[in-house]
């Protein structure tokens, strides 16, 4: 549209002598504007209900996606799992970003082995909360596998994974976190809970 331009935010933005040519104009009616209109501020605003149906079609391609890459690593195909979820890992999606470290971590057809990019992936899954990634950044520090080895950072990890809603991992990261104690910290929780903690309870 003339007198309309894309900001580097992606917001079709007007100048005020376009607003009302537009709101005049008879393509206002048509079936592909009747859903959005130019606000006081030049933005154009589409109605929620067009928003939630591309962002639901969007949502369920990516997840379509996510699905056919994991099958695809699960295949052993890591190549092509690697080509199908690295442009939505790189868009944020934790569930691709974790794929991609264990991928990274393991190594196989397609993809080599590379502890730097499987702690970087995890990394980013990690800072969005995803407990998986957390408990094995916690590993990965705690080996310096691909960093630096970090106790401190290590039990960072753990400790926000053993927070986590997955009790299975809530519950690995817990034992990581008594293992790593020192003598005197075993100390303070008393005869008991060393016992607990040597034999694995």
């Amino acid at each position: 549209m003339a007198g309309c331009k894309i900001d580097k935010d992606g917001i079709n933005r007007c100048t005020d002598n376009w607003l009302e040519s537009f709101f005049n104009s008879p393509s206002k009616n048509n079936s592909n504007s009747s859903e959005c209109k130019i606000d006081q501020y030049g933005i154009n605003r589409c109605s929620s209900e067009s928003y939630n149906d591309t962002q639901n079609s969007f949502v369920q391609s990516s997840e379509a996606l996510l699905t056919k890459g994991y099958n695809k690593a699960l295949a052993g195909n890591y190549g092509e799992a690697y080509r199908i979820l690295e442009p939505l890992a790189s868009q944020g999606y934790a569930e691709a970003q974790f794929n991609l470290g264990m991928m990274f971590q393991n190594g196989g057809s397609g993809l080599q082995k590379n502890n730097a990019s499987s702690a970087y992936w995890f990394n980013l899954a990690a800072n969005q909360g995803d407990q998986s990634s957390q408990f094995e950044l916690a590993g990965i520090y705690y080996r310096g596998l691909g960093v630096k080895k970090d106790l401190k950072i290590a039990k960072y990890w753990a400790k926000l994974a053993s927070q986590g809603s997955n009790p299975i991992i809530a519950s690995r990261s817990r034992e990581f976190l008594k293992n790593q104690m020192s003598w005197w910290e075993k100390q303070k929780l008393g005869a008991s809970s060393i016992f607990g903690i040597f034999s694995g309870n």
